[in-house]
């Protein structure tokens, strides 16, 4: 494993770690604040997690709860926003490399030119007269792209 997985584990891990260290602590003040039992209490703080916030009115509730359900909504936001750069990392990890080697591993036994001139042109075509596979590097934009 490389160093950037290792790098990209050891920040999750540290991401999940804190979410759940946010989610015990707002169990837990939540329970003893509004005096719910903790099952009760977990129980709403995954639910706002969740996006479910109707079960719990903040108007009547203490500014410490509501303080609390705020965090709750970041740490909902943290959540996707992880779960997104995750799914998004592990795509690109998968698809860029496949991107960018496609055509070099179709490629072998072939010849390249660097520049499309009058020498490079007569290179080219007595190379396709020979049945070699060429590939052409031209800085000129305005050099046609087939030879023959």
């Amino acid at each position: 494993m490389n160093e950037r997985n290792i790098a990209l584990r050891r920040a999750l891990v540290k991401a999940v770690l804190l979410i759940a260290t946010i989610v015990v602590v707002t169990t837990a003040m939540i329970s003893l604040r509004e005096g719910l039992y903790p099952p009760r209490a977990l129980m709403l703080v995954l639910l706002m997690l969740g996006g479910n916030n109707s079960m719990f009115d903040l108007a009547s509730r203490h500014t410490d709860t509501q303080v609390l359900v705020t965090l709750i909504t970041f740490v909902r936001i943290l959540i996707l926003a992880l779960a997104a750069a995750t799914i998004m990392d592990f795509i690109l990890r998968q698809r860029l490399p496949m991107l960018y080697t496609r055509r070099s591993k179709r490629m072998q036994n072939h010849v390249i030119v660097c520049g499309l001139g009058h020498v490079g042109y007569r290179v080219v075509i007595e190379l396709e007269r020979f049945d070699t596979e060429v590939t052409v590097v031209e800085q000129d934009s305005e050099v046609p792209s087939s030879v023959s």
